[in-house]
């Protein structure tokens, strides 16, 4: 069944009616559940529905929050459940009162059923800036300034 109607189900949570889509993924939550089953791509979908701009203001937004802390709760890779709960802190900063009160319910609940993800999501950020951080190679800029400098010098 799920093989069978997962396709369609993932089609219309891609698609423009943001409201078929949280009732998409409502219902590929529940077939998932269901079948202890749930794969990557379903929270790659709910995070996707979570960057819509529609995500703040339409009328499923209490659906979608609903949602998201079941699945989040339902989590076993703690760093994705981390990313969500930023991304959940992110969207929220920009929305509507009503949705940020309960985006931060939802992301205090989270952190009462799994109490270690939030030293997680503090580690992931200092861990993050160290893996991202880029250094030029020895000598690059040394090349450039003797070159633009060399010419401009000997006209």
């Amino acid at each position: 069944l799920v093989e069978q109607h997962s396709p369609t189900l993932f089609k219309l949570v891609h698609g423009p009616n943001f409201p078929a889509a949280v009732q998409a993924l409502l219902l590929l939550w529940q077939i998932m559940n269901a079948h202890m089953a749930i794969s990557d791509r379903f929270y790659r979908a709910l995070y996707q529905a979570l960057l819509s701009p529609e995500a703040v203001r339409s009328s499923k937004s209490a659906q979608l929050l609903a949602l998201l802390f079941k699945a989040l709760k339902a989590d076993v890779q703690q760093r994705r459940a981390a990313a969500f709960v930023k991304r959940l802190l992110q969207v929220a900063s920009e929305a509507a009162p009503s949705f940020t009160c309960g985006a931060l319910i939802v992301v205090s609940e989270t952190f009462k059923a799994k109490p270690g993800l939030w030293a997680l999501v503090q580690e992931s950020e200092a861990e993050g800036a160290q893996e991202e951080h880029f250094r030029d190679a020895p000598g690059s800029d040394d090349e450039g300034s003797d070159r633009s400098g060399g010419g401009g010098e000997g006209q």
